[in-house]
């Protein structure tokens, strides 16, 4: 039978709700070390749980070598201490150890801090960068002292020169003071690196000024004493409790103990008690200041219980239930996200990848109003038909239907695929690969790229419109060709084979120039057929193309030319009217544009004419 007052299904992994957060711009991540587990420099050097503590205790055991005592207490003391640090493995600890006998400089040099502002940004840093494009995240604060997440929002940015007018990391009062209130604007970032920067370390270590590169690895928190006081920091430990009275602290990669966050926070939730404690658990854990924690495995660390604890006591009374006692922390797993089992875990990557995909489904949703700008657009090519072009963005992002694990509406096995990276981390994502060919086609694929759907709404949904159309192609690799197959009863049909689909590619109308020079030409065809979107030219506009690719040495360059055809998308919604037309007027409208087969340049004889 069943018990309402019995253990529940845990409430966890409601990805929704810290969604609902995140599109009020509300939430401010927190980002510990966990966060960057993994990240490399493309080379071998790789920054994993153990990677500081394992380098400390070489150090130590090296430079305490020896006898276990000396008899004499300073030497005694250091050892045991040593010891004492080694078998717990805080970073704090040993780093107070190693600051103690060497110094500063020795302390980040054997860390290889400056090694950090080297490191290859993860998928994790990504997604979140996205949310920030998107103008939903306009502060992050991180105790980590690596440049991932200003690579990451660099690489994002058409033009990567830019961010240094998007973006400002924050590492000190002065900072504070200049930076913070500058870059308010959405799609800009401020990093708040409370514990310092490597690569402001880096830029200064090999200084022949000793003082300054003294000065600079005194700015890298990282032993106990510092980590307790914020280095005597009073912006940071001041940002962070109005971070944490005014906004949804969202912490990731935080398993450890981290004495400044942990005093600071549980300082502010004796704060909160002060008011009327009135709220009902569930109520409080929805509050515009309740903190959200992800976490690496199945279960909270002690220290993140007593940070979400202590916030739910601050402010109600919880039930206490005799029988079930555990279910008084129920509530607070409404604010957690954690893996599904026991031994399975939850990387950073994967939870920001989930929470960027739900973020956007609901910003397509958002975007694909009646009062937005694509509704516009429609209404204005088709009056009567313009909703059913509105709800194609929507249906290629539909998920599965829980009823039946049944694809949505677009015929697609998983209607994410095109917001997720592949199972090898490949950047740009798949949609914003086509849209990068689309707006430049003969440019390279760069390490990353985003167009903010806020920045640029027709362009994207439109594109996502017409790929809902054509049943949702698979994004691998450029050129990125859509089949579009020929309508019943149609003239282009084959005598033997059948129908002979077409194949056209999606372009921005800005960029239709370029394709003079455009690369991967699709094979057995010297002919293009383009969609531009948008674009307010009319009918067919036809050119050539060539394009010189590099056989081998010593070999000539292979040549080949070809035409192109372009035809704007307000033509095509404006003549189909409805989706459900558009093969037979893609099929109208090139019909008279074809390739020719196999044509070829015709050998010259010396007098000029053919051989």
């Amino acid at each position: 039978m069943f018990d309402p007052f019995g253990p529940q299904p845990t409430p966890c992994n409601d990805y929704e709700r810290l969604a609902k957060h995140v599109l009020q711009e509300s939430v401010v991540p927190f980002l510990g070390a966990g966060f960057t587990y993994g990240a490399t420099d493309g080379g071998a050097y790789k920054i994993e749980p153990q990677t500081m503590p394992k380098a400390l205790t070489a150090l130590l055991q090296t430079a305490l070598a020896g006898p276990p005592c000396d008899g004499r207490p300073p030497g005694c003391t250091v050892r045991v201490a040593s010891a004492e640090a080694q078998k717990s493995g805080s970073l704090g600890e040993l780093s107070e150890l190693v600051h103690l006998l060497h110094g500063p400089r020795h302390l980040c040099e054997t860390l290889q801090i400056a090694n950090l502002a080297t490191l290859r940004p993860l998928a994790s840093h990504r997604y979140l960068v996205y949310l920030v494009r998107e103008g939903l995240i306009r502060e992050i604060i991180t105790t980590n002292y690596d440049t991932c997440l200003e690579t990451a929002f660099s690489e994002s940015l058409e033009d990567p020169a830019a961010a240094a007018r998007q973006l400002a990391v924050v590492t000190s009062l002065e900072a504070y003071r200049t930076l913070a209130g500058c870059r308010a604007a959405p799609g800009q970032l401020l990093i708040y690196k409370i514990n310092g920067c490597a690569r402001e370390y880096a830029a200064v270590r090999h200084s022949c000024d000793q003082a300054t590169a003294e000065e600079a690895a005194r700015n890298i928190i990282l032993t106990e004493r510092q980590l307790q006081t914020f280095r005597q920091e009073q912006w940071a430990q001041d940002l962070l409790r109005d971070r944490a009275r005014t906004r949804n602290l969202l912490f990731s990669g935080f398993g450890s103990a981290e004495p400044q966050v942990r005093h600071t926070v549980l300082t502010l939730m004796e704060e909160f008690a002060d008011g009327q404690r009135v709220r009902v658990p569930d109520e409080t854990m929805d509050l515009p200041n309740a903190p959200f924690i992800h976490v690496y495995g199945h279960t909270l660390s002690f220290y993140q219980t007593q940070i979400l604890v202590g916030f739910l006591d601050a402010h109600s009374h919880p039930v206490r239930l005799r029988d079930h006692p555990e279910a008084r922390i129920e509530p607070l797993f409404r604010n957690v996200f954690c893996s599904a089992g026991e031994g399975d875990t939850l990387s950073a990557s994967t939870f920001m990848q989930t929470l960027f995909v739900t973020v956007f489904r609901a910003l397509v949703l958002r975007a694909t109003g009646p009062d937005q700008d694509l509704a516009l657009w429609l209404r204005n090519q088709t009056p009567g038909a313009w909703r059913a072009w509105l709800s194609l963005p929507g249906r290629l992002l539909a998920p599965p239907r829980r009823d039946t694990g049944a694809p949505g509406p677009v015929d697609r096995a998983d209607g994410d695929a095109l917001l997720k990276a592949s199972d090898t981390g490949a950047f740009p994502l798949p949609l914003w690969r086509l849209l990068h060919t689309m707006r430049f086609p003969s440019r390279p694929m760069p390490p990353d790229c985003y167009v903010p759907l806020r920045d640029e709404p027709v362009l994207v949904l439109l594109t996502m419109a017409f790929l809902a159309a054509f049943g949702g192609p698979t994004l691998s690799r450029p050129p990125f060709d859509l089949t579009v197959t020929p309508p019943p009863g149609g003239d282009d049909a084959g005598s033997q084979g059948g129908p002979r689909p077409m194949h056209v590619r999606l372009i921005e109308d800005a960029a239709i120039q370029t394709v003079f020079s455009t690369q991967g030409v699709p094979r057995g065809s010297r002919l293009i057929r383009l969609i531009a979107i948008p674009s307010r030219r009319p009918g067919v506009v036809e050119g050539r193309w060539s394009n010189v690719q590099p056989v081998g040495p010593g070999q000539p360059a292979l040549l080949r030319i070809g035409r192109f055809a372009v035809v704007s998308a307000a033509d095509l919604v404006r003549t189909a009217r409805v989706p459900d037309r558009l093969p037979h007027v893609l099929f109208d409208c090139f019909g008279a544009v074809r390739p020719e087969p196999a044509a070829r340049l015709t050998r010259l004889s010396p007098s000029g004419g053919p051989s």
